[in-house]
C-alpha cells in the first residue's frame, strides 16, 4: 500500500504542474484511476476514469480503441462493487467500440466476450453468460496455443455453466473431453491450485449427478494435488 501512496502522490504532484489540455494529463487521470481502484477506494476511482474518459472522448475519434479501454477500466471497477447492470453497460460500450475498428476475431474482442459473460454468470444468467464465453471461446480458439491459460479458464467457465443449468453430461465432456483438464496436466506443475480445482469441479459434477463412487475418485485426486501443493509451499 506504501508503494501505492508514494506513486499516488507523485503524480499528482506531477499533474498540478501540466495544463489541462497536456495530453500527459489524461494519462494522469487515468494512472489515478487505476492506483485508487488497487487501494481499494472505487468511488474515487470512478470520479479519476470517468474524468479521463471525458477528455479523451473531446479528442479522440469516437471508434478510438482507447476509449474502449477506458470503458473496460470502469467496468472492473464497477464489478469490483458488485454493480452489474453498469458493468454490463461498461463492457458493452467497450465491445461496440472494439467492433467498429478491430476484426471481429481480435483478442480484444474476445476478452470482452468473456468478461460479459462473467458479468452474467455472477448475475445468475445462465444461458447469456454460455452465449458469450462461447464466442470468446471461438476467438482464442482461433489465436492462442493449446496449452494456453485462457483456454483452461474458458472450458471450466463454460462446464460450470453447464453445471448450474443442471446439464451434468455436457459439463463433463466440456471439463475433460474438451480439453481443460489435459490443459491443466500437461503444462501447469503439478502442485499449482487450478489443477486441484479442475479435479473439484468435475467432482462437483459427479456429486450432482448421484455418481458418489465417481465423486469420491476426483475428490482424492484433487486432495492428493492440494498435498502436492502445501508440501511444496514448505521448502
Amino acid at each position: 500500500m506504501g508503494e501505492f501512496d508514494a506513486a499516488e502522490k507523485y503524480i499528482h504532484r506531477f499533474l498540478n504542474q501540466l495544463p489541462r489540455n497536456h495530453r500527459d494529463f489524461t494519462l494522469c487521470c487515468h494512472a489515478l484511476g487505476v492506483i485508487t481502484e488497487e487501494k481499494g477506494d472505487y468511488d474515487l476511482s470512478l470520479q479519476w476514469h470517468q474524468k479521463s474518459l471525458e477528455m479523451w472522448v473531446g479528442t479522440l475519434k469516437s471508434n478510438d480503441p482507447t476509449l474502449g479501454d477506458a470503458h473496460n477500466c470502469i467496468a472492473v471497477v464497477y464489478r469490483k462493487k458488485g454493480e452489474y447492470k453498469r458493468t454490463l453497460d461498461s463492457y458493452e460500450k467497450a465491445l461496440m467500440i472494439f467492433q467498429q475498428t478491430l476484426s471481429d476475431d481480435h483478442l480484444k474482442i474476445a476478452m470482452c466476450f468473456n468478461n460479459i459473460g462473467v458479468v452474467y454468470y455472477e448475475d445468475k444468467k445462465y444461458l447469456k453468460a454460455l452465449e458469450y464465453y462461447q464466442k470468446a471461446l471461438v476467438v482464442w480458439q482461433k489465436h492462442l496455443p493449446a496449452n494456453h491459460s485462457h483456454l483452461g479458464a474458458a472450458y471450466n467457465n463454460i462446464g460450470e455453466v453447464h453445471r448450474y443449468l443442471g446439464q451434468y453430461d455436457l459439463a463433463l465432456k466440456v471439463h475433460k473431453v474438451h480439453l481443460s483438464l489435459d490443459i491443466y496436466q500437461k503444462f501447469l506443475p503439478l502442485q499449482h491450485p487450478d489443477t486441484a480445482t479442475t479435479f473439484a469441479k468435475i467432482d462437483l459434477v459427479h456429486e450432482q449427478k448421484g455418481d458418489m463412487k465417481q465423486a469420491l475418485i476426483l475428490l482424492d485426486k484433487a486432495a492428493v494435488y492440494l498435498s502436492s501443493r502445501i508440501a511444496s509451499d514448505q521448502f
